[in-house]
This record gives C-alpha cells, structure tokens and sequence, in this order.
C-alpha cells in the first residue's frame, strides 16, 4: 500500500543525481531513481510501472532512505550481492541444463516471467521478471535466436549427393541450379528467443522431431494397419526423442488410448440414455464432421503438398485411389504395391 512522498534537502538531491547519471552499479541508480521520483511526488503506480519493480521495492528503499539517508542506498548492495548471485548461479543452471516442461509447464524454453515463477515455487524466492533479466545478464547470458541446424543423418545422403553431382556436371551454359537449404528458417516454423551464453550461439534440431519424410512413411503404414489411427502414435513414439524404441511406442500409445478408454468406460452407464437426446446426437454429428475435416486437412498438408510434387506423382496417387474404390484391393497390399514403385521410381 502506497505510503506517501517524502523531502529532500538540496544537498541530498545533488548526492542522489549524482548516484542516478554517474554511478555504475545498477541497483544503486534504481534506489537512486526510487526516492527521486518518490520526492517529486509521483504516485507509487507510476514509479513501478517506469522503473518495472514492485511496490515492496519501493517500499523498501524509501524505508532505507528515511532511516539511513543516501548511505543506506549506496551501500546496502554489498550485503544482498551474494543472495541473489546464489539465485542467478541457479536460474543460469536451469536455463543450460533443464527446461520449463520438467517443472510442469507446457513449455520449451525459458522466458524471465517463467523463471520468476519456478523459482517461487520451488524455493519460494519472489523476484520481479526484470531482476531476473538484469541477474542472467549479469551472468553473461544474452536473449537471442538460436541457430537451426540438421537433425540426425539422412540415410539417403550419399545417394542425393550423387544426384546432385550428376545434376551439377550435366548441367546446359543457360540453365541454373537452384538449391534450397534444409535448415532455412523461410522452410521452418518460426523459432523464437531463447536465453544463451554470450558469444555462443545455441542450436535447435530442425525440421524437429519427426521430419516430413518418416511421417509420411509412419502414416501410410499406419493405413494399411486396419483400425483407428492409435498405431502411429506407438510409430512417433518409436522413431522420436528419448524415451524411443519400444519404451517410447509403449508409452505414446498408453497416452494416447487411455483416456479415450476411460472415457468409455465412464460414459457406459449414461449412454443409452444420453444418445437419445437431440443435442448429443447433434454434438455426435458434429465430432464426426470435424474428424473427417482433420483427416481432410492432414491429406492435404503434409501428405499432399509434400508427396505430389510431380505429374508422375499425380499418376501414383490416383491409381493408388483406383485401386481402393473400384478393384477393393485391401489397403496394406495397395501400401506395399504403391511403395514399391515409388523406390523404383526414385531410382530411375
């Protein structure tokens, strides 16, 4: 609660101008700043949101400033220094060595509110988003973009340089090659700031976890499977980040089924009473027609934009189509027919 300005003789107003423009430490121009603001009259509101502090900030050095005078501002740093060069050592070691998903939160990268607010969970240690900007600062770390760059090694590596030295050796006076980075981020989702050392660049793994390439093998596999879609997620499980392997098909596919199957289960006893109503048939109706334009939407991008880039392309797909609706192939041996001359088309 805001407690009023407070006086200033002349001689104090000098030392405390003097501290603002020629004093080199941080904190002391801000305690500095505080009381010259609070001795202009300026409401407790204004100065927080200037000087981005908090009232208990305010309240603290104007409590100072009123007991000690314009020692107490310029020499109470030395003795809360090594408390909070305690908390920037650990929110440095957070930054390099954890993310914000292992403390619970649906996040990939630290910002100074997120780590303002951990560090009062964990420690119950409440620090204003700028003191934790001006603390990894002051540990030499720097708000910036990562540099993306390859994930794991193409297995087809070799045989795409060949093409492309072939391309390259055969190529006419008047025509040119154009290539396209992998890592471009014009190719990529945006990626954000994050906090890193100074003068080392950090580096993020793109396309991601999954590139376009294993989706699309995992997606049409998990087409030719019959039944719901829940055996790609066990796919992206297997294929992704540690926990992979069996461990990681296992548990993609736990989250994903169970709580569709306790759902279920709950729902049994209400069921035969609740499809009767119009509201949760239309509601069913409604579910239906969204999952089928989701499905619509993943045909389109990633599978169409990505995999039908060529009228030969077109004529794969569409027989592939022919295939299932007028001969009624059954859909694992149209998977395996159409993989197998899309590899022999790759290799002419």
């Amino acid at each position: 609660m805001e407690g009023g300005s407070i006086g200033l003789s002349p001689g104090q107003r000098k030392r405390l101008l003097a501290l603002y423009r020629k004093e080199t430490d941080p904190l002391v121009r801000l305690r500095a700043h505080v009381v010259l603001l609070l001795a202009d009259g300026q409401a407790w509101s204004v100065i927080c949101a200037v000087l981005f502090c908090s009232t208990a900030t305010v309240a603290r050095w104007k409590g100072r400033f009123e007991r000690g005078g314009v020692e107490a501002l310029a020499g109470e740093g030395r003795g809360r220094r090594p408390l909070l060069a305690r908390w920037a050592v650990l929110l440095v070691v957070w930054v390099k060595t954890m993310t914000p998903r292992e403390f619970g939160y649906c996040r990939s990268r630290w910002c100074c509110a997120t780590l303002a607010v951990v560090l009062w969970d964990v420690h119950r240690v409440k620090l204003s988003d700028e003191t934790v900007r001006r603390l990894l600062h002051g540990q030499g770390m720097v708000w910036r973009r990562p540099r993306p760059v390859p994930g794991r090694t193409d297995p087809q590596r070799a045989w795409k340089l060949r093409k492309v030295r072939e391309l390259l050796k055969g190529l006419p006076d008047d025509e040119a090659a154009v290539f396209e980075d992998e890592v471009d981020l014009n190719l990529n989702p945006d990626i954000g700031c994050m906090w890193m050392e100074r003068g080392r660049q950090a580096e993020v793994v793109t396309p991601g976890w999954v590139s376009n390439a294993d989706f699309l093998a995992g997606y049409g596999m998990a087409q030719a499977v019959p039944g719901p879609l829940f055996t790609f997620a066990a796919y992206l499980g297997a294929i992704g980040p540690a926990p992979n392997g069996l461990a990681g098909a296992a548990i993609a596919l736990v989250a994903l089924s169970l709580p569709g199957l306790l759902l279920v289960y709950g729902m049994l006893p209400f069921w035969d009473a609740l499809r009767l109503r119009p509201t949760a048939q239309a509601a069913m109706r409604g579910t239906n027609a969204a999952v089928v334009g989701i499905l619509g939407a993943a045909l389109y991008n990633p599978v169409w934009t990505s995999a039908v880039l060529t009228p030969r392309d077109f004529a794969v797909a569409l027989s592939g189509f022919l295939l299932l609706t007028v001969w009624k192939l059954a859909p694992w041996i149209v998977v395996v027919l159409l993989g197998t001359i899309g590899a022999f088309l790759r290799l002419i």
